[in-house]
């Protein structure tokens, strides 16, 4: 799934101190002060001597003691490696691109070509082993809660760690966030929305939900696990009713079998137009497959969610013969001796 429209508001609240190289207190007025501050920035990368204008110096000094030396050897070693002339072309083009926008939307979209050209990063996100560059700025016009973190520190470059997340998802992440895209699967979009949820980017969140809300009923169980799990109420109940319109269909799905034993009682909980014996040998499977995660009386309530009166007794008696393992389970006999009777 991609998006190309952008998420950000015309009117959209002031941000202050993002940009690593200067502060701002009004939208976009950093941006008038931005080629002196590269151009300082580029001195320092550069290893030039800035004894010259002190005042310059000591307004950035107490940022640059907290650069890392690696960092800084692996700046100094990458601008060396380059062509100098190709940079520098370079990065007064994206300079005077940023200087000339006139909205978030068009800051971001210059934002994004530094990213993919990696300039100017000023944050350096660490998850699994893994290291990807940002600018504080890009994340904290999606993120209310970094948006105060960088408030409160002034730092040269920041790092942020983050929970053990595969790396494909920090790229759908920070896709999103700069170019408007999110490429989802229902076996991405739980570790993306976890990373999401970390990262305080909601409109993304709100992008992951409504994903979720239109999968078709061939992914319906795995989608409402995750809506559960992360309290989409809008798309639970989208995609509870799509299971209920095609609920002997759905369990016979392979996730059935891995759903948990809380919203296993919800969905047995709807009897509606259900193949009751189905429902009843789906169960059994289930219980086969989870039986050493859960208490025998916590198997117990999931049966007696099963309305054995709509079973036909040979029906019964063939599926009770194809799952006898069950009969081995004190409390589970006991119900079906119940039943019968």
């Amino acid at each position: 799934m991609k998006l190309k429209k952008y998420s950000l508001k015309p009117n959209e609240a002031e941000f202050t101190d993002f940009l690593v190289f200067s502060p701002f207190s009004t939208k976009l007025s950093w941006l008038d002060n931005l080629p002196g501050i590269f151009n300082l920035n580029r001195k320092l990368n550069d290893g030039q001597n800035l004894k010259s204008d002190p005042s310059e110096f000591s307004l950035y000094s107490s940022r640059l003691s907290k650069i890392s030396s690696l960092l800084s050897r692996r700046l100094l070693e990458k601008i060396s490696s380059r062509s100098n002339d190709f940079n520098s072309q370079l990065e007064s083009s994206l300079i005077q691109e940023l200087s000339l926008s006139q909205s978030e939307p068009e800051a971001m979209q210059v934002l994004c070509k530094m990213w993919l050209n990696v300039r100017y990063c000023d944050l350096i996100i660490l998850s699994n082993g893994r290291e990807f560059l940002a600018h504080r700025i890009a994340l904290a016009l999606f993120s209310p809660k970094y948006k105060a973190y960088f408030e409160s520190k002034q730092e040269f470059v920041t790092r942020i760690q983050l929970s053990q997340h595969h790396p494909k998802t920090i790229g759908t992440v920070l896709s999103f966030i700069y170019k408007s895209e999110a490429d989802l699967s229902i076996k991405t979009v739980e570790d993306i929305i976890e990373c999401t949820i970390e990262l305080d980017v909601k409109s993304l969140l709100d992008v992951c939900e409504n994903f979720l809300a239109t999968l078709d009923k061939k992914c319906c169980l795995q989608a409402l696990q995750i809506a559960k799990k992360f309290k989409f109420k809008q798309a639970y109940f989208k995609i509870y009713w799509q299971l209920s319109s095609n609920f002997d269909q759905c369990i016979k799905q392979s996730f059935f079998l891995r759903l948990n034993s809380s919203l296993l009682i919800e969905v047995l909980g709807d009897e509606g137009s259900r193949n009751e014996a189905l429902m009843f040998k789906r169960v059994l499977a289930w219980i086969y497959m989870n039986k050493d995660r859960y208490t025998n009386e916590r198997l117990v309530t999931i049966l007696e969610k099963i309305n054995f009166s709509k079973i036909d007794i040979n029906d019964f008696d063939a599926i009770i013969n194809e799952n006898s393992f069950v009969l081995q389970i004190p409390e589970c006999l006991s119900l079906f001796k119940r039943f019968i009777k």
